[in-house]
């Protein structure tokens, strides 16, 4: 992610049916996969949900 001229580390959650985008500042905050709680693995996606997906990326994509 870049917020004006300075790159940073985000990470993308759900909360409450909601994406949040969340910046990292401290390399402590990284942690591997497996510890984090409430993570759901092999979660199903339908391919509309998928072509969704790319379709509101493309759209949404500009280039800096």
């Amino acid at each position: 992610m870049s917020i004006r001229s300075k790159s940073s580390l985000a990470a993308l959650r759900v909360i409450d049916q909601c994406i949040a985008m969340e910046t990292i500042y401290y390399p402590d905050e990284i942690r591997p996969v497996q510890l984090v709680p409430n993570l759901q693995f092999n979660r199903e996606v339908s391919e509309t949900e998928l072509k969704m997906a790319h379709m509101l990326i493309n759209h949404l994509f500009k280039p800096f």
